[in-house]
Order: C-alpha cells, then sequence, then structure tokens
C-alpha cells in the first residue's frame, strides 16, 4: 500500500452509519478526491464513492464493472485496518 497523503475535501456523510467526513486519506496519489474515487469510511470500513457534486453515494454494480483485482484486495485491507481501530 502506497504512503497515506491528507487531504481536506468538503463536508461529505457516509451513506451508511451518516458519519460527518471533511478529509480523506489518499492511498494511491497525491491528488484530493475526485468524482468517481473510491471512499471507505474510517467510522464504519463501508465503502462509498465520491458522487460529482464530492457528496458520498453507495456503489452500484457498476462502479465494480472494472475495478482492478488489486484495487479491490487493497479495498478489503483497508475495511480491515478501519475495523481493526479502537471503537470511540
Amino acid at each position: 500500500m502506497a504512503e497515506l497523503i491528507d487531504h481536506h475535501c468538503p463536508d461529505a456523510t457516509c451513506p451508511t452509519c451518516g458519519h460527518h467526513v471533511n478529509g480523506a486519506l489518499g492511498m494511491t496519489g497525491t491528488e484530493p478526491p475526485a468524482p468517481g474515487d473510491i471512499s471507505v469510511c474510517i467510522k464504519c470500513a463501508s465503502i462509498a464513492i465520491y458522487a460529482d457534486t464530492l457528496a458520498l453515494r453507495l456503489p452500484s454494480e457498476s462502479d465494480w464493472e472494472d475495478t482492478p483485482p488489486q484495487i479491490l484486495a487493497d479495498l478489503r485491507r483497508a475495511q480491515e485496518m478501519v475495523m481493526s481501530l479502537p471503537n470511540d
């Protein structure tokens, strides 16, 4: 997994648990989140997609069609890391 880069991003809400999000850790580059990028919630570990407005939405089946296996493996590892964090 690449070095994590901290980014400020517009206020958003996890579509699964409602957690307030205003930052992101980039795993694949130095650019802040963009429409279509994937997010893992730091609170519930669910996966969301950044919409055109940078709001977070649940992924659809079509979001996964061209996702490389390595990205899916990285997402699973990120979810496992979140789930291993202490629950505050």
